[in-house]
């Protein structure tokens, strides 16, 4: 077993003609499509990692005091590389092998941009709010996978043609020979050498130079707790906390600048990627004792809110989230920045390495140098949301928000996202709900969510699904593949 929850969420994803990019709303489905109302208008565990202090309001329904849901999935690809089309082959057939004209174009169209993917799945929450407001309590289990990556023009180069690729129109390693195990190994191209541009341009970092990678995969178990701090006739004022307790199964930091390589990986034995010289490594562990892969580390999170209502209509709320850290004491390396004299690989043999990070063992066979830790502590990917909701009309709310990256760690944004959204309450029943986003992770244009969310049993039953950009129907440049959705929530 090698892709375990990505392949799962992959095939869930089958099913429906679009796969949400999910980082902003995590699995909340209702908050998806009107993207820009999250910090505001998510409650009960759906808060849970977006603003706790929301769990101080009371439920939007009559009676109604508790929530429960199982089994909601976020779910999104992009990608400035690839068009719609190819970017879903690459999801749903990644085992079609490359030929060297695809590892070329492939190399041509990744260099100097990127790929990004987010899952997340929440098995089941559940939370309590007092029927008039005042406090509430929400839990949840989560599983978040993140992966992204922005390669450089040589190490695309590297990645997908392996000892195929060229440095200043001269091929950067002569033909492969086999190797005392038998294996494939490529040695630097002399005619490289001789213009004296060995240390200066040969080394990890200037080959690498321009390329960040990263990938996460956790389990969150998470906690929050709201308060009503103050209210009249006109004003309340809310605040919440929330704690998590984080098992990770993998972890890639890769940063690399002329001169300059930054590097730190640590992943379960279950995920099968191999180091070289893995037996020097003081935290080694080859074996997975598990039905899935096992945890390598673990630590804690904590999140804090604060929510605004002004008569009824005006929401403000303002969250910083995921502080914390997380500490790895199996399988952990260190990349340091070495010269490169041979390579073992010849690149990658189709998108596989989309869901499956074995590939990348390429980037230690030869590429880059890794020395075994003991452990590493690695600070999570903290977040500060600001945002604004009105309700206009009985049937229209608007609203808008930003979430700034407060640290570059692996599953954070990019960059400062931004949105705006509006909801519809077209029949008692039924919510429409769309907006337009910028930014996050978004490499290139702005994303046009779309949702539609159902409410039966006078508030007892939520189902709906959303796009993180429903003009990907439409369109094939830049796609942004994307699903978010729940059919099980109730309440109580």
């Amino acid at each position: 077993m090698k892709r375990y929850l990505l392949v799962l969420l992959a095939a869930f994803v089958l099913c429906v003609p679009e796969l949400v990019f999910a980082q902003a709303e995590l699995s909340s489905f209702t908050a998806t499509g009107k993207a820009g109302t999250a910090t505001t208008a998510v409650s009960d565990y759906q808060c849970l990692g977006i603003n706790p202090a929301n769990l101080a309001w009371k439920l939007p329904f009559d009676e109604k005091r508790g929530t429960i849901g199982f089994f909601e999935l976020g779910f999104s690809a992009h990608s400035d590389a690839m068009n719609k089309s190819t970017l879903k082959s690459a999801i749903f057939n990644s085992n079609d092998a490359f030929s060297n004209e695809d590892k070329t174009r492939a190399a041509l169209e990744f260099a100097g941009k990127g790929l990004s993917i987010n899952a997340d799945f929440m098995y089941g929450g559940i939370a309590f709010q007092s029927p008039k407001g005042g406090q509430g309590f929400a839990f949840n289990v989560r599983e978040r996978m993140q992966w992204y990556a922005k390669i450089g023009p040589t190490a695309s180069e590297l990645l997908f043609k392996g000892y195929r690729a060229t440095l200043n129109n001269l091929p950067l390693f002569l033909a492969p020979i086999a190797d005392i195990n038998g294996d494939s190994i490529a040695l630097i191209n002399p005619a490289l050498v001789d213009t004296n541009s060995l240390v200066n341009a040969l080394s990890a970092s200037n080959l690498l130079a321009g390329t960040k990678i990263s990938y996460s995969w956790t389990r969150e178990f998470n906690a929050g707790y709201g308060l009503e701090l103050y209210a009249d006739d006109d004003v309340q004022l809310g605040a919440g906390v929330g704690f998590r307790f984080i098992q990770s199964m993998g972890y890639v930091d890769v940063n690399a600048e002329r001169g300059d390589l930054r590097a730190l990986a640590a992943l379960s034995p279950g995920l099968e990627v191999k180091f070289a010289q893995q037996w020097l490594n003081p935290s080694a562990d080859t074996v997975n004792r598990g039905f899935i892969p096992e945890a390598i580390g673990n630590g804690f999170g904590f999140d804090a809110g604060f929510s605004f209502l002004y008569k009824d209509k005006l929401r403000v709320g303002v969250a910083v989230n995921n502080i914390g850290n997380l500490t790895y004491r199996s399988n952990v390396y260190r990349a340091y920045d070495s010269l490169v004299y041979f390579l073992k690989t010849d690149g990658f043999q189709n998108f596989d390495f989309i869901k499956d990070p074995k590939q990348f063992e390429s980037l230690g066979k030869g590429l880059i140098g890794w020395e075994g830790q003991k452990e590493i502590r690695t600070t999570l990917p903290a977040n500060l949301r600001m945002g604004v909701s009105y309700t206009l009309t009985e049937k229209v709310d608007v609203g808008g928000e930003l979430m700034v990256p407060l640290n570059n760690a692996p599953g954070n944004i990019g960059r400062l996202y931004q949105a705006l959204g509006v909801e519809y309450k077209l029949l008692p029943w039924l919510r429409l709900s769309g907006g337009v986003i910028y930014g996050g992770n978004f490499f290139s244009r702005a994303a046009f969510p779309a949702g539609i969310v159902i409410i039966a049993g006078d508030g007892s039953w939520d189902f709906g699904v959303a796009t993180r950009d429903f003009v990907t129907y439409f369109r094939q440049k830049s796609p942004i593949v994307s699903l978010s959705t729940g059919f099980l929530r109730f309440r109580f």
